[in-house]
């Protein structure tokens, strides 16, 4: 089964009733607007597709129910509409019924079948879907893992930069690796410190003494003043003076002999040690800051190491996906995928010239559909000779059977469609095997 090779149609869309029995690769379906050209591709498509290839309006007007009979040499598909709605059914040669009968088409009938050409006016995500559909490659499981390592490579490369903006400024070389100890130096200022209280003690008791005998001498004034008007306790005063002149020289000597003590006293100077504690200080800041450098230095290698291993994994899976890539059988030689779209002969598609491109649609749609090779094209009237030269030759190849619509009843031969039927059977093109394996195409 590779043709149609019997059609009829009865009141479909703008059909009266037309029966067909194509033998060649090429079937142009020719006529004015209007005339039901684009009915007869349409009697194709609604017989075999299913619920989403029937029309709102598949029977004529003025009709109270269509048919199609379709001869795929090996079985016959027959669909009816009424007003109550479409009849499908599927005969074998031996004239049994298929059971499930529009699961039977679905197998027969690929994405492309009703218009090859719409492939080129899919997006580039749509073509690229399609055609990994078509030949069997699967790389969503390398793509997903792909983004995911992707993923998690930019969070670790961000986490470097984050590690080298913390990273402080180089340290001198001479500043030791660890840090300097402070006991010694605090043990000392300690000692140093001990001393102040015993100097400020001794300051103090020479400053009790100073006062002391300036109570003294006033006392020893107002014992002066008492003698000269107590002449009757002169005893008593001169025992009072007595006393007071004692003490005063026993102070006086005190004063003397603290005097010379305080005059020698030395503050211990402070500002030594003090200096050299800050510089240990400085220089243990120092120390802290080349232990934090060389701690963010060996964050930083570890995570570019981490980095490295998952562009690794990525260059991994892209071999992996070229692998599988490579290794499909396309429908067209340089035929290619990547992840931004279809390539062909290692360019984008869409660069790819107009010829080129129709011979990857054909070559497509022929591959969509491996068991009934028959292919739609509506838009014919915008192929030029050479384009329409390609379609035949390519059909030809295929052992396959394009239908065709064009405008007009000029150009190669073809079926005329008038008012719904058929006025005219031009003959068919004549194929012609050529050296070299190639297919050229005359009219008769």
């Amino acid at each position: 089964m590779s043709r149609i090779v019997g059609l009829q149609a009865e009141n479909v869309k703008r059909l009266k009733a037309i029966e067909l029995h194509p033998n060649g690769s090429l079937v142009v379906v020719k006529g004015r607007n209007g005339q039901g050209k684009t009915s007869l591709l349409d009697a194709i498509q609604m017989a075999l597709g299913g619920k989403g290839a029937q029309p709102a309006e598949p029977i004529r007007r003025g009709a109270d129910s269509a048919q199609v009979v379709l001869d795929l040499e090996d079985m016959t598909v027959e669909r009816r509409w009424t007003k109550k709605g479409t009849y499908l059914e599927v005969r074998a040669k031996d004239g049994s019924k298929l059971a499930s009968p529009q699961a039977v088409l679905d197998k027969l009938v690929g994405s492309l079948s009703f218009d090859p050409l719409t492939f080129l006016r899919l997006k580039p995500a749509e073509q690229l879907a399609l055609l990994r559909d078509l030949v069997g490659v699967n790389t969503s499981d390398l793509d997903a893992e792909s983004k995911r390592i992707y993923d998690e490579r930019t969070i670790v490369n961000r986490e470097v930069e984050r590690l080298k903006a913390q990273m402080p400024e180089a340290v001198n070389p001479n500043v030791p690796d660890e840090p300097v100890s402070l006991e010694a130096l605090i043990e000392e200022q300690k000692t140093l410190l001990a001393k102040k209280p015993a100097n400020d003690s001794m300051r103090e008791e020479h400053r009790r003494a100073q006062e002391a005998s300036s109570v003294a001498k006033k006392s020893l004034e107002r014992a002066k003043a008492k003698l000269d008007q107590l002449l009757a306790e002169a005893e008593k005063a001169r025992r009072g003076l007595a006393e007071a002149e004692a003490e005063l020289a026993m102070t006086e000597d005190l004063s003397a002999e603290l005097m010379g003590e305080v005059s020698n006293l030395v503050d211990p100077d402070l500002s030594a040690v003090t200096e050299k504690m800050r510089a240990l200080q400085a220089t243990n800041a120092l120390v802290q800051q080349k232990h934090r450098r060389r701690n963010l230095a060996e964050q930083i290698e570890a995570k570019k190491r981490e980095s490295d291993g998952l562009s690794s994994q990525l260059e991994g899976l892209a071999a992996e996906k070229e692998m599988r890539i490579t290794s499909a059988k396309m429908p067209v030689p340089g035929l290619g995928f990547s992840d931004e779209g279809i390539t062909y002969n290692g360019m984008a598609f869409s660069q790819a010239s107009g010829a080129e491109q129709l011979r990857v649609s054909l070559a497509m749609g022929l591959a969509s559909n491996p068991k009934l090779k028959v292919l739609l094209i509506r838009d014919g009237s915008l192929l030029d000779s050479e384009s329409m030269r390609l379609v035949a030759e390519m059909a030809a190849q295929a052992d396959a059977q394009v239908w065709i619509e064009v405008v007009g009843t000029g150009g190669p031969a073809g079926v005329v469609i008038e008012d719904g039927e058929v006025s005219e059977v031009q003959p068919e093109p004549k194929v012609i095997e050529a050296a070299g394996g190639k297919v050229r195409i005359t009219e008769e």
